[in-house]
């Protein structure tokens, strides 16, 4: 009766979407280890031709000490279209790290380190066949989130940071701040990105919540004049709470903007994304 309100209502998971940005990664220092993977997908009928883009990320975390985490994230990519012209890739892997702080006041934060890189999907300064279909499904599904994933041409420093706030029992404001410093390989332009998506999710029940996050999408060339590009979506989602350790979730990402959007125009593309992740 004596204790801190502050205290009984203090979460210990991440209110995220997916597992990739925290969903099931707890400041609970007893979490040794944690499973997630999102699905994702988009589809166009252009001249008579149907196309399906596909993006699998999947990913682990190990917790090695008290609040710091190793982690490792791979991502797969396939287009399937109706004239029999699929191809397949294993993208790009991301090796990295995070560390994870709590406070009794509903203040939750996540800041991480990663090296990611897919070589494997390039011929010379251009993309193979596999690294076509891999640039295709990742930007046609996400356009520049997770660009990690999506660009062999590149080897990627990623910091990626979360911080979530508390303020009603059942409201939780949130933010993601993303730079990757992609370092062009055999000749390719070099590129600063930086995804930036504050957001909002309510606790409708002890086990579902809804929400959305705003990602503003920013990419420049560090050469050739320092071109740059802007996109700007809107993300709502849901996520049940399957157990006390798992969680399903869905959002979908409306462009609002070009390159990508609006996203139900003709030429425009969305992605619509199914996460599954688990805590031991």
């Amino acid at each position: 009766m004596l204790a801190s309100p502050g205290l009984a209502l203090a979460k210990q998971t991440f209110t995220a979407p997916n597992g990739e940005l925290g969903g099931n990664l707890s400041v609970d220092k007893t979490q040794i280890s944690r499973l997630h993977g999102e699905l994702s997908y988009f589809t166009t009928n252009q001249n008579g031709t149907t196309a399906h883009a596909l993006m699998l990320t999947t990913g682990f975390g190990v917790k090695v000490a008290g609040n710091f985490e190793i982690t490792a994230g791979l991502a797969g990519m396939g287009v399937i279209t109706s004239t029999g012209n699929n191809q397949y890739a294993v993208g790009n892997l991301m090796l990295g790290s995070n560390y994870v702080l709590g406070s009794d006041y509903g203040f939750r934060l996540k800041v991480g380190g990663a090296l990611a890189f897919g070589p494997w999907n390039l011929n010379g300064s251009t993309f193979t066949p596999e690294g076509l279909a891999q640039l295709a499904a990742g930007t046609l599904t996400e356009v520049y989130q997770e660009l990690w994933y999506t660009y062999p041409t590149h080897v990627h420093l990623v910091i990626p940071t979360r911080f979530e706030f508390d303020a009603l029992p059942s409201l939780v404001v949130t933010g993601d701040l993303t730079p990757d410093v992609a370092a062009g390989l055999n000749g390719n332009t070099s590129l600063l990105l930086l995804v930036f998506a504050p957001g909002i999710a309510y606790w409708a029940s002890d086990v579902f919540a809804v929400g959305a996050r705003l990602p503003v999408q920013l990419v420049a060339s560090l050469g050739n004049g320092g071109n740059s590009e802007a996109q700007v979506a809107f993300e709502p989602f849901v996520r049940f709470d399957l157990s006390d350790s798992a969680f399903l979730a869905s959002r979908f990402t409306l462009n609002l903007d070009e390159p990508g959007g609006f996203s139900f125009d003709s030429g425009k593309y969305w992605g619509l994304h199914l996460a599954l992740g688990g805590n031991f």
